[in-house]
């Protein structure tokens, strides 16, 4: 909608999906073959080609979670400092 190459929104949704995965986990790629999620991408463009806006587009709901997990640690992790020194 934006102007975006509809193949580099799905390589960057594969590569933030894989990112998203524990890196023991084991993906069935066929009868008796498993990988594990590791993949490496890159947009390459010409300036104002969307590269940018597609990144954040499509880590936008992990880097939510990430930061909303980072603050539930640091409250937690703060609560057992204070535990800690009594």
């Amino acid at each position: 909608a934006r102007g975006a190459d509809p193949s580099a929104v799905a390589m960057a949704v594969l590569t933030t999906v894989a990112g998203a995965m524990h890196a023991e986990t084991r993906v069935r790629a066929g009868e008796g073959w498993l990988e594990r999620p590791l993949l490496w991408t890159v947009l390459v463009g010409r300036p104002s080609a969307m590269k940018s806006p597609i990144i954040e587009k499509t880590t936008r709901p992990l880097s939510r979670i990430d930061n909303e997990r980072a603050k539930h640690w640091h409250q937690e992790y703060a609560i057992w400092q204070q535990n800690k020194t009594k």
